[in-house]
């Protein structure tokens, strides 16, 4: 009897798993079939749509995926890892063929591997608008036109290498960076079924390979923070293989390639620091100064006359002193919108306390995740909550320019924690992320903690 009824079990749950395939294989079918539906291809992304037709047909698959999503998450189905692998594939390939409508930072991406090899600019010391008889001009976003780039020199030697590669056509170079960005995908999901090994560790692995932030900003937008996610998730691979100086020297890498990698290191040295070992974390600290040295070094060789550039901005980021009012997260949001709406924030000293309340405000966090990590038993899950808040805190509250793919190494890393709240918590993330493309991230944050209050008093008085 308890056998027939396991082998019911396991026929229901095969069940539920093609379910959700077939449902997640419509859906992304429809996004990338979708994404082609324009003429003009300058303007086809989210932020720039002129058929509102368009815009709806866009917002009911996200929503559609959200909540199909949103069912996963609730009753994970438990399949082999193979299994997850190849479906995660087979919708990153069909997104890599779909046109990058998240966004137009892929054709930027291109750009600037053109300013380098076509134009024998610098980046750090030029911007797109100095070449305006470029053909891809017309694709890059006019926000960043007179800017120049936000990226580290290890991205931009990678956006170098793919316009030597494909030797000029703008289209190849695009698509080969979607190509890239697809292809690291599965990469993390095989080395986040490697860090999970939980007893849910089928069931959360799908999670993460089936996470539809994580795959239509990857494959579907080509976005460069996929990335970043694949480093920190290498990092943490060799942090419990007890290889800790391999840790924090891919950690320098990814410094190199994205900032904001430097987020991450208090956690890694607080764990260090709590296993006693001085020697260790002396070779950590040297592995990590040697690693961050060399890598730096190749990596402005290709630029020479950076340095200056990439101090200043270090010291003085835009992305996190400009106040977006539209695009702020919702925590700073709630401060901010009074505070305008009765006339505040229009002078310096307003907007100044603004960003020390703000500020203020991410330190109190940072050091009260340290404290929790502190007290937590050593091991990979304690990394793993810490960065998760870590990195939700500071892009929370310091970027002010919040957009969905600044979040991907957030809801990884909350993905992969063994306590359902954190796994609960990234999901919310992703839903909220994919849904602020059409609301904004404050009003997608109102609209669905409206939901959920909907639900949680549909189900008290079932």
């Amino acid at each position: 009897m308890a056998e027939g009824e396991d082998e019911e079990h396991r026929t229901r749950e095969s069940g539920r798993a093609r379910r959700f395939a077939a449902a997640f294989s419509g859906l992304w079918l429809g996004v990338a079939v979708a994404s082609y539906l324009k003429g003009d291809w300058t303007q086809n992304d989210f932020e720039r749509f002129d058929d509102l037709r368009l815009s709806l047909l866009f917002f009911a698959l996200v929503a559609a995926l959200s909540a199909a999503y949103a069912a996963l998450v609730q009753r994970p189905p438990r399949l082999s890892r193979r299994t997850v692998l190849l479906a995660a594939t087979a919708w990153t390939a069909l997104l890599i063929g779909s046109f990058p409508v998240g966004s137009k930072d892929v054709f930027l991406y291109a750009s600037y591997g053109r300013i380098q090899v076509l134009h024998g600019g610098n980046p750090y010391l030029v911007t797109p608008a100095d070449f305006p008889g470029d053909r891809w001009d017309a694709f890059v976003q006019h926000r960043w036109r007179d800017q120049p780039t936000v990226y580290g020199p290890l991205f931009l030697a990678q956006a170098r290498l793919v316009e030597l590669v494909v030797a000029a056509p703008p289209w190849a170079a695009v698509w080969l960076h979607k190509g890239l960005a697809g292809t690291i995908f599965p990469a993390c999901v095989w080395v986040a079924g490697r860090l999970r090994a939980g007893p849910l560790a089928r069931g959360s692995l799908a999670l993460f390979a089936w996470n539809p932030l994580l795959l239509f900003e990857s494959a579907g937008a080509g976005h460069n923070d996929i990335a970043m996610v694949f480093l920190l998730l290498a990092a943490l691979a060799c942090w419990r293989a007890e290889r800790r100086a391999a840790a924090l020297a891919l950690l320098a890498v990814s410094f190199w390639y994205k900032w904001y990698a430097l987020l991450y290191l208090p956690a890694l040295a607080l764990e260090m620091w709590k296993r006693g070992d001085g020697r260790q974390a002396l070779r950590g600290a040297a592995a990590f100064v040697a690693a961050g040295v060399a890598c730096g070094a190749a990596a402005l060789a290709l630029l020479p006359g950076s340095a200056d550039a990439i101090m200043q901005q270090l010291l003085h980021p835009a992305v996190v002193q400009g106040i977006y009012p539209h695009e702020i997260s919702p925590v700073p949001a709630a401060l901010f919108w009074p505070m305008r709406a009765v006339g505040l924030c229009e002078w310096p000293l307003d907007a100044a306390a603004f960003d020390v309340a703000r500020c203020t405000l991410f330190g109190v966090v940072a050091l009260a995740v340290l404290a929790r990590q502190a007290r937590a038993p050593q091991g990979l899950e304690a990394l793993l909550q810490s960065g998760f808040l870590l990195g939700a805190g500071f892009f929370s509250l310091m970027v002010t320019m919040l957009f969905p793919w600044h979040l991907l190494t957030v809801v990884a890393l909350g993905l992969l924690c063994e306590r359902r709240g954190f796994v609960v918590a990234a999901a919310a993330i992703s839903i909220l992320a994919l849904l602020s493309y059409f609301l904004t991230f404050a009003v997608a944050a109102v609209l669905f903690a409206a939901v959920g209050a909907a639900l949680w008093l549909l189900r008290r008085s079932a």
